[in-house]
């Protein structure tokens, strides 16, 4: 669960990646609830590894709220996030991983803003998201592991 600033309520995600080396035959699923605002469900299509960050992108498969796919002109619609394995907890302490915005869009949306093709997102994910803010977890583990 991600945490934010100014207590800001907070959403969960859960994920499990992989992919060969170089990011090829990138596999895998993404689930973002954000109550009240947006839940999807993903597959994962690339996954960019380096050291502990990784980059998750992917296509939506179902959507609720601003995530809900009838509400997009054009389909397939993308999601995109960063997270970051920052090692093992304390206990009684919060999580020291992080991940970033989660952002999603259809190819024309992110053609128009930020003005990105959906090829090179996985490759440039903060130019996708817009921030480059990494968000601590309330609790959790990411394990990220670059072979």
């Amino acid at each position: 669960m991600p945490s934010c600033p100014d207590g800001c309520p907070g959403g969960t995600f859960a994920f499990d990646a992989f992919s060969r080396p170089h990011g090829a035959n990138s596999r895998g699923w993404f689930i973002f609830d954000f109550p009240g605002y947006a839940s999807f469900t993903g597959r994962v299509t690339c996954l960019d590894v380096s050291g502990r960050n990784a980059t998750i992108f992917g296509e939506i498969s179902t959507g609720t709220g601003a995530a809900d796919l009838s509400t997009f002109t054009g389909a397939p619609v993308y999601f995109v996030a960063v997270v970051k394995d920052r090692g093992a907890g304390y206990p009684g302490r919060p999580a020291p991983d992080k991940i970033s915005l989660v952002a999603w869009d259809d190819t024309d949306g992110w053609a128009a803003d930020p003005g990105i093709a959906v090829g090179d997102i996985c490759g440039n994910p903060f130019t996708a998201i817009g921030s480059t803010t990494m968000y601590g977890l309330v609790s959790g583990q990411i394990k990220v592991i670059d072979r």
